[in-house]
């Protein structure tokens, strides 16, 4: 809606001096992990990221954004991937306000399943979005695509509760435009609330 959303995050800065012009960032997005406050990945932070250790010692900086509706009053509109895409690069933005994680303008997105949808959107708005930084690839891991084949296959799967939480994610970004009532059986309207009391695991 283009006016201002808080949100969570978590910036991991190398321990080495940082080199002329600041620490390249990549910033992560994460996969699928529910869509309630509990599920926040900065709650747990040394959790929060693949591969930190290894990427802090090579001299990457890391910011992981937590997506708009995680860790702030929800619900996460998810798989909307402009709104993750808009996060991820706003916390590189973040950083760069910090004076101790000595940000530098250069980033890469890094995501896997919901982060690698959102590392495909970053790539595609990044440079008009934040043009005061300097995007230098992406790397998006089981990014969702091809959604025809991915409903049909879920629909009977244990991860069919990922299409009640895509159903209420597109609602919660784009409201009437979305409607439940033309996607969701009343049995589905009536189990959204369970989409706020617990993550993947109480889900299925």
């Amino acid at each position: 809606q283009n006016h201002p959303v808080a949100v969570t995050g978590t910036i991991y800065v190398p321990k080495t001096p940082p080199p002329v012009g600041g620490y390249p960032v990549v910033t992560w997005g994460h996969g699928t992990n529910g869509m309630a406050e509990q599920c926040t990945p900065s709650l747990d932070p040394s959790q929060a990221v693949p591969l930190l250790n290894l990427l802090l010692d090579q001299g990457w900086e890391v910011a992981a954004s937590d997506y708009q509706g995680e860790g702030t009053p929800g619900p996460l509109p998810y798989l909307v991937g402009t709104i993750a895409a808009r996060n991820t690069i706003d916390i590189v933005r973040a950083a760069r306000h910090l004076p101790a994680a000595h940000a530098s303008t250069n980033y890469v997105v890094w995501g896997h399943s919901e982060g690698g949808q959102t590392a495909m959107f970053a790539l595609k708005i990044g440079p008009t979005y934040a043009p005061e930084l300097h995007l230098k690839g992406v790397v998006a891991g089981a990014p969702p695509s091809q959604f025809y084949a991915v409903y049909s296959f879920l629909k009977t799967s244990p991860f069919r509760y990922y299409l009640l939480m895509a159903a209420e994610g597109f609602h919660v970004a784009y409201g009437s435009k979305a409607p439940l009532n033309e996607v969701l059986t009343p049995e589905g309207i009536k189990s959204i609330s369970l989409l706020s009391k617990g993550c993947d695991s109480y889900l299925a």
